[in-house]
């Protein structure tokens, strides 16, 4: 997970990398997955070249996470 967050900072500028990451922990302490999903649609439409990969692999990390750490999908 972290290795999928330093790889995506890489294409968004230092002054908006705070903005970013307030944006993405909407993503991973969503209460459910349907929100989880509506919440990563909206930081696409936002930070759409940084978040390419994410939706690739969105599912895998679900099954990954399943049950740890605030990850709630």
């Amino acid at each position: 997970m972290i290795h999928q967050i330093r790889n995506s900072l890489r294409y968004i500028s230092y002054k908006d990398q705070r903005e970013f990451m307030k944006d993405l922990r909407r993503v991973y302490q969503a209460p459910t997955k349907a929100v989880a999903e509506e919440e990563l649609a909206q930081l696409e439409k936002k930070w759409k070249k940084a978040i390419k990969d994410w939706t690739k692999i969105i599912a895998q990390l679900a099954i990954h996470f399943k049950g740890r750490l605030s990850l709630k999908f």
